[in-house]
């Protein structure tokens, strides 16, 4: 068992340190290295697992990293995995972190990073919107969900859109069920039903509460679509609460772009800040972001086999994940449009970079790090 889990560790440590370009790379990474190269999963079984990952909640190519594990060591399986895989770009977001106060007095190199960022976050709304906005009812949806959101973008709002999106989804939308996996689940039903309920209790507990930890939290289990959508839900609240700056959250995200390994290493950056540039509440936040994650694939895994056989149920992921489209789209706008698109030059900049994103396929940390490094030598205000 030590053996595995050293294995395992030092598998996603690697990933962890050179897996660049976004969720969706990742599981290119993955493959190559669980199936290909180890034979710890078949072309089906990874399938299958990579599927649960788009359809539930959280980081989706972490939860597939968690998920490697637990086929192999079961719950520490999936828990080492995770430390692996997330703590090079977590030490580094911490570091960025403590020189956060340096960030804020260097206005060229912030406007660079941000304009970083509106590029990513456009070349995901248009490669989400292809992906997730195929049908007219998908495309109506996520219409309606970024027209409520420019009126009124808030948590409860965004809460709203999902929980209608999924209801129209499981009304309107045909889609056949997906092919069930041979594998056995190696987490107890038992086991999955105490993930689940620590799970829903710690989502009730932590609405009562307006502490960035417990918003973190809450991000984390309400996330579809991947790392860019965990922008709209945090800054919208810990700006309203006086936590972070949107120019904080906005700088954070975009240097989180430039490293290898999962997006939501951003937690660790945003509870540090906000807890006064603390390294405990940043190690903290990065937890706090990535729990309701691993409980909740953890959970799910012994029923996954039945799950994905009820077709309502993938018709109402449909319908979200249009929406996911529509929310992120609201945050393309305000906050990241609004506070970086404010001459011609940053205009010709943006255009340039997501058309590089799109057209050229350059990797976002490329086009975040050259962003970055006109704003720092050529935009000085």
């Amino acid at each position: 068992m030590r053996h595995k889990l050293l294995q395992i560790w030092w598998a996603f440590t690697r990933l962890g340190l050179t897996s660049f370009g976004g969720p969706t790379a990742h599981v290119g990474y993955f493959h190559h290295e669980f199936v290909t190269r180890r034979g710890w999963l078949s072309n089906d079984d990874f399938a299958q697992d990579n599927a649960l990952c788009q359809l539930v909640p959280g980081p989706a190519s972490s939860q597939l990293g968690m998920l490697i594990g637990a086929r192999q060591a079961g719950v520490w399986g999936a828990i080492v995995a995770w430390i692996g895989f997330t703590t090079p770009s977590a030490i580094i977001m911490l570091l960025v972190m403590q020189g956060s106060r340096w960030l804020d007095s260097q206005t060229g190199l912030i406007h660079g990073l941000l304009l970083g960022a509106a590029c990513v976050v456009t070349h995901a709304v248009w490669s989400m919107a292809r992906t997730f906005c195929r049908t007219r009812p998908q495309q109506l949806i996520a219409g309606v969900t970024l027209g409520l959101l420019l009126i009124s973008n808030n948590p409860w709002v965004q809460l709203g859109c999902l929980v209608g999106a999924a209801v129209c989804g499981a009304i309107i939308h045909q889609q056949q069920p997906l092919l069930t996996s041979a594998q056995n689940s190696v987490i107890t039903r038992t086991q999955g039903t105490i993930l689940l309920v620590c799970f829903a209790g710690l989502v009730l507990i932590s609405t009562f509460f307006t502490h960035p930890l417990s918003i973190l939290f809450q991000s984390g289990a309400l996330v579809f679509g991947g790392g860019h959508v965990v922008l709209p839900l945090i800054q919208q609240r810990l700006v309203a609460s006086g936590a972070m700056q949107s120019t904080q959250i906005l700088s954070g995200y975009a240097t989180a772009q430039l490293l290898p390994g999962p997006l939501f290493a951003i937690g660790a950056y945003v509870g540090g800040v906000a807890g006064g540039y603390s390294w405990v509440q940043g190690i903290l936040g990065i937890i706090a972001i990535f729990l309701p994650g691993l409980l909740l694939i953890m959970g799910i895994m012994p029923w996954w086999h039945q799950i994905q056989q009820q077709v309502w149920v993938q018709r109402a992921l449909r319908g979200v994940q249009a929406a996911v489209v529509g929310v992120l789209a609201a945050t393309l706008w305000d906050p990241i449009m609004t506070h970086t698109l404010t001459d011609i030059v940053s205009i010709a900049i943006w255009g340039i970079g997501t058309a590089l994103l799109i057209q050229f396929k350059w990797p976002a940390w490329v086009i975040t790090g050259l962003c970055a490094c006109i704003g720092l030598f050529f935009m000085h205000t």
